[in-house]
């Protein structure tokens, strides 16, 4: 990943931190999301409005890219977000997407 993208990703990431009081950490599956983005982003639309959510990649355990994070402005749709589409968080936290 270029120093360039590593930026963008970084203001995305902190963009998200200071708009978004929740965020929902995911392991992002082998092959990446695949056709499961456009599903995510329209349930996002509809469930937390236009503009009420935000998805930025992040890196855990210093591994680039390798989860996605979740940022949304209200508890019941983190948690209505959890319940339709993630497993249960492991120890550290980090969510998996159901299949």
């Amino acid at each position: 990943m270029s120093p360039r993208a590593n930026e963008t990703q970084l203001k995305d990431h902190q963009k998200g931190r200071d708009r978004f009081p929740l965020r929902i950490i995911i392991r992002t599956p082998p092959g990446g999301l695949d056709n499961r983005y456009k599903s995510i982003t329209s349930w996002l639309d509809e469930n937390c409005e236009i503009g009420g959510w935000l998805i930025t990649p992040v890196g855990t355990s210093g591994a680039c890219c390798d989860a996605i994070a979740v940022y949304v402005t209200n508890p019941t749709c983190a948690l209505a977000f959890i319940a339709l589409w993630c497993l249960s968080a492991d120890a550290s936290g980090l969510y998996e997407f159901r299949r």
